[in-house]
C-alpha cells in the first residue's frame, strides 16, 4: 500500500497550449485474459479500474477503449490465423465488436466504466493471442481525434500463442498504425507490463519481441515504458507507475509541494489548479478517510464521487483485497498558486490518501531558425522544416488565467527536467532539453537528417507538474540541391580567346552597356529556395544581371525555384573609369544554395580579354605645303623649322573616350626614320576644335641651329630634302593599349645656305672644343709628374744641405687642355742649370738643352763627356737616389730624392 500511496501522492494533468484545458486523451487497454491470469489478474483489474476513475470524466475530455482476449478467442481465435492479423485487420473475422468503447460524460457513465472493466477482466481465455493488439490499433487509427493524445496499456503474463513473429513484419505494421495515427493529428505512446511470476519467461518474451518493437516504434526506445514485474510488490508498483504516467505525475518531488499533518494536507502549489482528484485506498470494507473541507472555492456541482473494489483477493498475492474512492473537484475559474488545505474526517496518510491535480499551466513548444527567427505554422497549422539546417527547439511553462505568462523556473526544484519528444515516421527520439533558468525556458538543438512527417512535444517534470505540450504538427522537405553552373560563354567573337576566356569589347565609354558573357544556373531540388552569389569575384566595374536585365545584388538571395534554369549576364556599364579596365582579370563565379536549400557551392572561373573598336586617324591640314592647296607634306624651311611655327593638324574618330590634353606627352608619339630623321623634334598639342574639329592633333616639327648643318648634308647625300614621319596616338592603361591608330606625314626641311655654314661652323667649334676637351682629360690622365714630396738635395761643402721641391710650380693642369696641340705637359724643373722631367721612376735629363759640369756618381761619366761620346742621346735616365757631383766645383753635389726625409 504504501508504494501506491507513494504513486498518487501527486498527479498532474495537462492543459493544452493554446486552449487552456485539459489535454483531452484516449486511453487504451489491451488485457490479458487468457487462464494463466487467474490466481493474479484482480491485482491489475483493480489498478486499471483506478486508473478509469481518475481521468477528467467529462463530456468531451478523455476517453477509453479496453479489449479482452476472451471474446476473440471465442469468436476468431481458430478462424484467424496470425498472417491475417499483421496490418490486415478485421481480417476473416469480425472484430469490430471485440473492442469496447467507453463514453464517459457524467458521473453514471463513469461509474457504469468501472464496473464493466471489472466485471470483463476475468481470466476466460485458452490462450495469450497477439491479434487482439493489432486490432486495437487498427481500431485506435480510425477513432484518434485530432490533437488527441492515445495512451496503449497492454498487460500480459505470458508469451504469445502463435509462437515467433517475424520481427522486421512486425515492426512494418507497428509502423503503419502509428502513421495512420499521426496523420489524423493524434499521437501515441505505449506501456506494456509483463507479468512473470516464475521470472523465467523473459528470454521468450524477448525473442518473440512484440514488446521491444512495440515500445521501440512508439516510444523510440525499447526500454521507454517497459515494466517486468515478478511478485505482487513490483506488480503493483508498475500499475501504479502506470496510472501516474498517464496522468503526468512527477512522483519523485511529491514531499517537496504536499505536507500530511493529522487529517489535514496542506498542497503548497507554484502553479494554479483547475481540479482536484482526491483518491482514498485501503483493505475493502474498511472506513476510508472522506472529505470535509477545503479552501478551494469547489463549487458543490462539479463534484463527483467514484468508487472501486477487488471482488476478491490473488490467490498468488495473499488473496488480499482493496477498495478505492475518488473524488472529482473541479473549479469554474482556477485558482493562483498559493497553499491550499484539505480535512478529512480522519487521519491520514501518504498509504490511504492521494491527490491527483490538473493546472491551468502549459509548456509552450516554439521552433527557431539559427538566426533566432521562429518557424510558425502555416494556415493548416503545420510547420515545414528542411533538412541539414539548423534548428532550435525551446520549451517554456507558462500559467495564469486568461493570458498565461512565463514561469520564474528558479520557483521549481532546482532537480526538474525537461524533454522533448519527436515522433513520426522513421522517428522516435526523447532528447534532454539544457534547462536555462535566466531565460526561463528549456532549450535543444535540432538538425534534421531525413524527410517525413512528425510531432514534437515537451514536457516539463517539475515536482507537482508535469505540464505537456500542444503537438506540433512538422513536416521535414529535403532541403539540399544539386547547382549545376555552365562555364562563362564570351557574347562576342572570342576566336582569338585561350580556352575559360570571354572577349570584352571596349567601346565608347559613353555609349551602351557591353555584355562580355553569360552563364546558366540550374537546381536540382524537390523545394523552391534561393542561391547567392557571395564571394563572388567581379573586376572593378563589372556588374552581374538577372535575365530581367536588372543587377544582382551578390550578397542578397535569388529567389529560385525547383528543378529551374536561370540565365545571369555579365556586364561592363558604360561610364566606367579607364584605370578599372584591366586585361587579363579573372572572375570568379561562386553559387551558394541558401534560404530554405542547403548544398556545396559551385564556381566558375573566367579570364577576360580587353578588345577594342578599331579607331580613326587621318592628316586634315597643313599649314605650309610644297604644293600650295596639297596635303603631300609639310613643308618647313630652316629658318621656321628653329621657330616651330607651322604645323600638321590630325583627326582623330572612334575614340573611346575624348583625349585629356594634360596627357599629351603620353597619348602622342613621332616615330622617325634613323638617326638624322631624328634630329627633327615634334611639339604635339590638341588643337582648337573650333577651327580644326573634334579631337584633332597638332603635330609641329622643330630643331636646334646645330642640326641644320646634319640635316644640310643629309640633303645633300640623299637628294632630297623629304622624310616620312609617322604619327601615333595610343591610348594606354595600365601596359593595355586600348587603341592605336598612326598616319603618316612627309616633312621637308630644305635648308638655306646661310643657316647651313653658320651651323656647320658652330658644329665644328664645338667639335673642337669637345676633342680638346677629350684629349685634356687623356693628358691630365696620363701626364708624369713628380710625386708629392720630391726633391734635389743640394750640398756645398760643409754649408747645411739645400733641397729644391720638384712638385711644385708646373702649371700641369691648365697646360693639360691644350695637350691636343702640345702633348702631354709632363712637369719640368731646372736645378743647377739642369733641366729635369718626371717620369713614371725617377726623371730624365735633357741633354740636349742642358749640359752642365755634372757627373752621375752610378756613371762616373758627366753629361759633357756623354753628349761628346753620344751625340745622339738626348735624354738621360735618373733613378731616386742618383748623386750627382759638380765637375768645376768638387764640393758641390746633387741628390735625387723621392721624399726629402729620405
Amino acid at each position: 500500500m504504501r508504494h501506491l500511496a507513494r504513486v498518487f501522492c501527486i498527479v498532474l494533468a495537462l492543459v493544452a497550449a493554446r486552449a487552456a484545458v485539459a489535454q483531452e486523451k484516449l486511453v487504451a487497454v489491451v488485457f490479458d485474459t487468457s487462464t494463466s491470469m487467474e490466481p493474479r489478474i484482480e491485482l491489475p483489474s483493480f489498478g486499471v479500474q483506478l486508473l478509469t476513475a481518475t481521468l477528467d470524466g467529462r463530456s468531451g475530455k478523455d476517453r477509453l477503449y479496453s479489449i479482452n482476449f476472451t471474446d476473440y478467442m471465442n469468436d476468431c481465435f481458430q478462424n484467424d490465423p496470425l498472417a491475417a492479423t499483421i496490418s490486415q485487420i478485421p481480417g476473416p473475422c469480425d472484430t469490430s465488436r471485440h473492442i469496447t468503447p467507453f463514453d464517459i460524460t457524467d458521473e453514471r457513465s463513469h461509474a457504469n466504466a468501472v464496473r464493466t472493466l471489472r466485471e470483463q477482466y476475468t481470466a476466460k481465455a485458452g490462450a495469450t493471442p497477439f491479434a487482439p493488439l493489432e486490432i486495437m490499433l487498427d481500431r485506435l487509427a480510425q477513432d484518434v481525434a485530432p490533437g488527441e493524445e492515445i495512451v496503449l496499456i497492454v498487460v500480459v503474463d505470458g508469451e504469445y500463442s502463435e509462437g515467433f513473429l517475424q520481427r522486421a513484419t512486425m515492426q512494418q505494421s507497428f509502423e503503419t498504425y502509428r502513421d495512420r495515427i499521426l496523420a489524423n493529428g493524434g499521437r501515441i505512446s505505449a506501456k506494456f507490463m509483463f507479468i512473470d511470476n516464475t521470472g523465467s519467461r523473459e528470454s521468450i518474451v524477448r525473442e518473440q519481441a512484440v514488446r521491444d518493437t512495440l515500445l521501440s516504434v512508439f516510444n523510440g526506445d525499447a526500454s521507454d515504458g517497459a515494466w517486468h514485474v515478478t511478485d505482487r510488490e513490483a506488480l503493483w508498483d508498475a500499475m501504479t507507475e502506470i496510472i501516474a504516467e498517464v496522468s503526468g505525475t512527477d512522483r519523485a518531488a511529491q514531499s517537496a509541494f504536499i505536507s500530511y499533518s493529522g487529517n489535514t494536507i496542506s498542497v503548497n502549489s507554484p502553479l494554479s489548479i483547475s481540479r482536484v482528484v482526491v483518491t482514498s485506498t485501503g483493505r475493502a470494507g474498511a472506513q476510508l478517510p472522506v472529505l470535509q473541507s477545503d479552501t478551494f472555492p469547489v463549487d458543490p456541482s462539479l463534484e463527483r464521487s467514484l468508487t472501486t473494489e477487488m471482488p476478491r483477493g490473488d490467490s498468488e498475492f495473499g488473496g488480499v483485497r482493496l477498495g478505492g474512492a475518488v473524488k472529482h473537484l473541479w473549479f469554474d475559474n482556477p485558482v493562483p498558486a498559493g497553499t491550499y488545505d484539505l480535512t478529512f474526517s480522519g487521519a491520514v496518510n501518504p498509504d490511504e490518501v492521494f491527490l491527483l491535480f490538473e493546472t491551468q499551466s502549459i509548456t509552450d513548444l516554439r521552433i527557431f531558425e539559427a538566426d533566432g527567427t521562429e518557424v510558425v505554422p502555416d494556415a493548416s497549422g503545420q510547420i515545414t522544416l528542411f533538412t541539414d539546417t539548423d534548428y532550435t527547439f525551446a520549451s517554456r511553462i507558462l500559467d495564469g488565467v486568461g493570458s498565461p505568462q512565463p514561469i520564474d523556473l528558479d520557483a521549481l526544484p532546482a532537480n526538474m527536467t525537461m524533454q522533448l519528444a519527436l515522433t513520426g515516421s522513421g522517428t522516435n527520439d526523447v532528447r534532454s532539453m539544457t534547462i536555462n533558468r535566466v531565460e526561463d525556458q528549456g532549450v535543444v538543438a535540432y538538425r534534421p537528417r531525413q524527410t517525413g512527417r512528425f510531432q514534437a512535444i515537451s514536457r516539463a517534470s517539475a515536482g507537482i507538474l508535469s505540464p505537456e505540450s500542444d503537438p506540433l504538427s512538422i513536416v521535414v522537405l529535403e532541403a539540399r540541391t544539386d547547382l549545376t553552373v555552365t562555364p562563362v560563354t564570351s557574347v562576342v567573337d572570342c576566336s582569338t580567346c585561350a580556352a575559360g576566356e570571354v572577349n570584352s569589347p571596349v567601346t565608347a565609354l559613353d555609349g551602351a552597356d557591353v555584355e562580355i558573357g553569360f552563364f546558366d544556373v540550374t537546381a536540382d531540388a524537390t523545394i523552391d529556395g534561393a542561391i547567392t552569389f557571395s564571394g563572388t569575384g567581379l573586376p572593378p566595374g563589372y556588374e552581374l544581371r538577372n535575365q530581367q536585365g536588372q543587377p544582382v545584388d551578390l550578397n542578397q538571395p535569388v529567389p529560385f525555384g525547383a528543378a529551374q534554369t536561370q540565365r545571369f549576364r555579365i556586364f561592363r556599364p558604360a561610364g566606367i573609369d579607364l584605370d578599372d579596365l584591366v586585361d587579363g582579370t579573372d572572375i570568379d563565379i561562386k553559387v551558394t544554395p541558401t534560404d530554405l536549400w542547403t548544398g556545396t557551392p559551385v564556381d566558375a572561373a573566367t579570364r577576360v580579354r580587353l578588345s577594342a573598336a578599331d579607331m580613326g586617324m587621318a592628316l586634315i591640314n597643313v599649314t605650309q605645303s610644297p604644293t600650295p592647296g596639297q596635303l603631300d607634306g609639310l613643308l618647313v624651311p630652316s629658318g621656321e623649322l628653329l621657330r616651330g611655327q607651322f604645323s600638321a593638324f590630325f583627326s582623330l574618330t572612334d575614340l573611346l573616350v575624348a583625349p585629356d590634353p594634360a596627357r599629351i606627352d603620353d597619348l602622342v608619339t613621332v616615330s622617325v626614320p634613323g638617326f638624322i630623321g631624328g634630329l627633327v623634334d615634334f611639339e604635339n598639342t590638341f588643337a582648337d576644335p573650333r577651327t580644326t574639329g573634334a579631337h584633332a592633333i597638332d603635330a609641329r616639327p622643330n630643331t636646334s641651329y646645330w642640326c641644320l648643318c646634319f640635316l644640310g648634308i643629309s640633303n645633300k647625300i640623299r637628294g632630297t630634302d623629304a622624310r616620312d614621319y609617322t604619327v601615333i596616338y595610343k591610348l594606354e592603361v595600365d601596359g593595355v593599349v586600348l587603341q592605336q591608330a598612326s598616319a603618316p606625314l612627309a616633312v621637308h626641311t630644305p635648308v638655306q645656305s646661310t643657316q647651313f655654314t653658320l651651323s656647320c661652323l658652330l658644329d665644328a667649334f664645338l667639335i673642337l672644343l669637345m676633342a680638346m676637351f677629350v684629349r685634356g682629360v687623356f693628358a691630365l690622365i696620363f701626364t708624369n709628374r713628380f710625386p708629392k714630396g720630391s726633391v734635389m738635395e743640394i750640398v756645398e761643402g760643409r754649408s747645411v744641405p739645400r733641397f729644391k721641391r720638384l712638385d711644385r710650380g708646373n702649371s700641369v693642369w691648365w697646360k693639360a687642355w691644350f695637350a691636343l696641340f702640345t702633348g702631354n705637359p709632363d712637369e719640368v724643373r731646372v736645378v743647377e742649370g739642369l733641366k729635369i722631367n718626371a717620369t713614371g721612376r725617377g726623371a730624365l735629363v735633357d741633354v740636349t738643352k742642358s749640359a752642365p759640369p755634372w757627373t752621375v756618381e752610378r756613371l762616373g761619366e758627366s753629361f759633357a763627356e756623354l753628349k761628346d761620346s753620344r751625340p745622339k742621346t738626348t735624354q738621360y735616365k735618373l733613378i731616386w737616389g742618383d748623386r750627382m757631383e759638380n765637375t768645376l766645383r768638387p764640393t758641390l753635389s746633387m741628390i735625387l730624392k723621392k721624399r726629402s726625409s729620405e
